[in-house]
């Protein structure tokens, strides 16, 4: 999962703690090694941060430390559409993760995620992505299948706007960066994915491979059906 640093800081390299400037966006590798820390990973550096120096863009796909035969369980649950998905940490593997998603009626199918820690970058086959929240939003738009539309949907009872997520929603008008941070979106109808609000005007989201800030009045929620 993400965090956003709330503040400057420089690590103290002895004891492998990570440097960052406020507002970067870091990976969480390990929420349960330590009261105070956490394992983190920011541009391929892995290490320590203090927990009280970040924020974390809780998910509600993410279900932590629960054993495949539990994930399979909750996904085959009446009301989960094809696509329901559930990320958890890896049985074999510490700091690593699997993906749970709901294929057919009866069928649920675990996937390992692949992690080049040289790079930081998270990929189930050959796309590679800076994040795993980039990976479930770009297969949030993109099939995991080229012969069978598998869409990344969450849960039922998952969504809340309240919280930090990453969901999907549907541009209302075209849009023209004004900033370079900012997504670009040319027609109305296009399905972007959300990560966070970082105000009342903006969301964090991501649109044809780029993430970026996108104005919060021009999006709707996107209604499927299953």
């Amino acid at each position: 999962m993400e965090a956003v640093t709330l503040i400057d800081y420089i690590g103290n390299s002895n004891d492998d703690e990570i440097s960052f400037n406020q507002g970067d966006l870091i990976k969480i590798l390990d929420k349960e090694c330590d009261r105070y820390w956490y394992v983190a990973e920011l541009n391929g550096q892995r290490g320590f941060v203090l927990k009280t120096h970040i924020h974390i863009l809780r998910h509600s796909w993410y279900k932590g430390k629960i054993s495949r035969l539990q994930a399979s369980a909750m996904l085959a649950k009446p009301g989960n559409q094809i696509g329901a998905f559930l990320i958890r940490c890896s049985e074999n593997e510490a700091e690593e993760f699997s993906l749970s998603v709901k294929y057919d009626k009866n069928l649920i199918r675990h996937f390992k995620v692949l992690r080049n820690v040289q790079y930081g970058l998270y990929y189930l086959w050959t796309q590679k992505f800076q994040s795993l929240n980039e990976l479930i939003a770009h297969y949030q738009l993109k099939s995991l299948e080229k012969n069978k539309s598998i869409f990344l949907r969450p849960m039922k009872g998952d969504f809340d706007t309240s919280r930090s997520y990453v969901s999907i929603m549907q541009t209302i008008r075209r849009f023209k960066p004004r900033e370079k941070d900012e997504l670009e979106v040319e027609k109305p109808g296009e399905l972007i994915s959300v990560f966070y609000r970082r105000d009342k005007s903006f969301v964090n989201a991501y649109f044809e491979g780029k993430r970026g800030f996108f104005p919060l009045k021009y999006l709707r929620p996107a209604i499927f059906k299953e």
